[in-house]
C-alpha cells in the first residue's frame, strides 16, 4: 500500500513539475514590414548605456578628446553619432539602396551615407579599397535604442535599423524601404 500511494505521489509530483516547466512565454512579436517614409515606433525598446558604445579621437591642438558613439546593426551596418546632433550610417551594405560605385580598376572608391541632416549620398572613401570589412563595433542588440546628443537610434531583429534627431529629422534602413524623412 505504501509503495502503490509513494508511486502514485511520485507520477503526480513529475507530471506537475513536468507541466510546470514546459510552460512558455509568448514568443515576441513579429516585426511588421516598415511602411515607405514612416518611422517606426521604437517607444517599447531598451535604452542602451551610451558609455558602453563610445570612442575617444585625438583631437590635435585641443586639451580633449572628441567623442564619438559607433555601433553595429544586427545586419552589419556601421552607425555613428558625433558631437553634433546626427547620427548616421554608411558602407555598400545599406538595404533597399543599390551599392555605390566602387572600382579599384577606374580609381573610383565611393560608399552611400545616409544621415539624419541629409538623405543618401554617396561620399568617396578615405581608404583606396571597396571593401566593406572594417573592424566591427560593438552590435546594438534587437530591440534597443542609443541615445546620444538627443539623437535617438534603434534597431529591430527584421534588418530596420532607425534614426532620428531633435530637429525631427530621421532615416530608415528596412530590407521593404530604405530613405531619408525630412520630418519624423
Amino acid at each position: 500500500m505504501m509503495y502503490r500511494i509513494s508511486a502514485t505521489l511520485l507520477l503526480f509530483t513529475t507530471a506537475w513539475m513536468s507541466s510546470a516547466c514546459t510552460a512558455t512565454a509568448d514568443p515576441p512579436t513579429p516585426t511588421p514590414t516598415v511602411e515607405a517614409g514612416k518611422f517606426p515606433d521604437m517607444s517599447a525598446y531598451t535604452p542602451a548605456n551610451p558609455d558602453d558604445y563610445i570612442q575617444q579621437l585625438d583631437n590635435p591642438g585641443r586639451p580633449t578628446k572628441l567623442n564619438k558613439y559607433s555601433f553595429n546593426t544586427p545586419d552589419g551596418i556601421r552607425c555613428s553619432f558625433g558631437q553634433l546632433a546626427s547620427a548616421s550610417c554608411g558602407g555598400n551594405n545599406l538595404p533597399s539602396i543599390p551599392a555605390a560605385v566602387c572600382d579599384s580598376a577606374q580609381g573610383v572608391y565611393r560608399y552611400n551615407l545616409v544621415s539624419t541632416s541629409q538623405g543618401v549620398q554617396q561620399w568617396p572613401r578615405g581608404e583606396r579599397n571597396c571593401s566593406d570589412d572594417l573592424p566591427p563595433h560593438k552590435v546594438l542588440p534587437p530591440f534597443h535604442t542609443l541615445t546620444v546628443y538627443e539623437v535617438t537610434c534603434g534597431v529591430d531583429d527584421q534588418g530596420t535599423t532607425a534614426c532620428k534627431d531633435p530637429q525631427g529629422r530621421g532615416f530608415v534602413l528596412s530590407p521593404s524601404w530604405s530613405g531619408w524623412i525630412p520630418k519624423v
